[in-house]
């Protein structure tokens, strides 16, 4: 049986209808992001968990106990959500202890287990400062630690780190991922961004803009194996042609499988000044180069191919970069190709 079980949950509000018959699982000690746009009713089906929603239908289970019309309260689970809503009054210590205090937890224990969690968001320094004395990241840490110090069955997190810069954001996901492979957890993450998402999950729920879960899996099988249109445009960069616009571009006569769109990922096009040698298993094209933009380790191309935009990205580990409106030759292998 999975630690927990989503069984056909349904959600209206008003005529709108959130969540559309989902079914999930999630195995205790898994990392879970629930992937989708604004709207897609990822954070819904989190606050019904949560108890925060109740489902107009269907079962929530946790550890084999149907939870779904208990109260928050008995649900032992630890919540941060994109506002901290910590205590301005309180310092950081009083903070991460309020949910102890409330339970009526001895003060040594409690002293204990705040100083425990405290050096674990590396916050020690920080202790008796209140939250306008601190970074955006440092509040996020005390939020992180208040939900921690109560050892929660389940740790859900609503795209706590949508409002921190991007270097401090990146900093904070692998911190996270840490504690929770360090306390063998089991999170339920939230995000619309899907680099974000790949970084930390262990699973991913892709939803879909109308309520339900378009696929799921790992990282690296929603990435170079995406079921649908939707799945391959939202996962990665991928280069998405219709049919025809390929066999145009690449002279192919006919395709390996019947299907309306091609998906091609940036990285797996090869770039050359000169034509490549024919091979059976290459698909070629030839095109100018629109754009070159460096990102970190990697150069983004934009190449106009008799009017077809093709990303590609290369590794940057040559001077050599194309520039704009040079003609340049491209190259695909067949097995790199998905049809949709």
């Amino acid at each position: 049986m999975a630690y927990i079980e989503f069984k056909h949950i349904e959600k209206h509000f008003g005529n709108k209808h959130v969540l559309k018959d989902i079914n999930l699982t999630i195995e205790q000690g898994q990392f879970v992001t629930l992937l989708g746009s604004s709207g897609c009713g990822k954070t819904t089906l989190l606050r019904c968990f949560a108890g925060l929603e109740i489902p107009d239908s269907g079962t929530i289970m946790l550890d084999g106990e149907d939870i779904t019309n208990k109260s928050v309260r008995s649900r032992n689970l630890g919540m941060i959500f994109q506002q901290y809503s910590l205590f301005p009054t309180m310092t950081v210590y009083d903070n991460i202890a309020f949910g102890l205090k409330m339970r009526g937890v001895d003060r040594d224990k409690i002293d204990k287990s705040v100083k425990e969690v405290i050096k674990m968001v590396e916050l020690t320094e920080h202790t008796g400062k209140y939250p306008s004395m601190l970074s955006g990241g440092e509040q996020q840490r005390v939020a992180l630690a208040r939900s921690l110090v109560v050892f929660p069955k389940v740790l859900l997190l609503d795209e706590p780190l949508s409002a921190i810069d991007a270097k401090l954001r990146t900093e904070l996901q692998g911190r996270i991922k840490e504690i929770h492979k360090e306390l063998n957890m089991t999170s339920i993450f939230v995000t619309h961004n899907q680099i974000e998402a790949m970084r930390m999950s262990d699973i991913i729920f892709l939803f879909s803009n109308d309520g339900y879960i378009e696929q799921s899996g790992t990282p690296s099988e929603l990435y170079t194996n995406p079921k649908t249109i939707f799945a391959a445009s939202f996962i990665g960069n991928y280069n998405m042609l219709s049919v025809d616009e390929f066999k145009l571009i690449t002279k192919a006569e006919k395709l390996s499988k019947d299907g309306t769109t091609v998906a091609i990922r940036p990285e797996v096009i090869e770039i050359a000044n000169a034509p490549f040698d024919v091979q059976e298993d290459l698909y070629y094209m030839t095109g100018k180069v629109v754009s070159n933009i460096l990102q970190q380790s990697v150069i983004k191309y934009l190449i106009n191919v008799e009017g077809v935009k093709i990303k590609v990205d290369v590794k940057f580990d040559t001077p050599e970069v194309y520039k704009d409106d040079e003609v340049v030759s491209l190259a695909v292998n067949k097995k790199n190709l998905l049809i949709l």
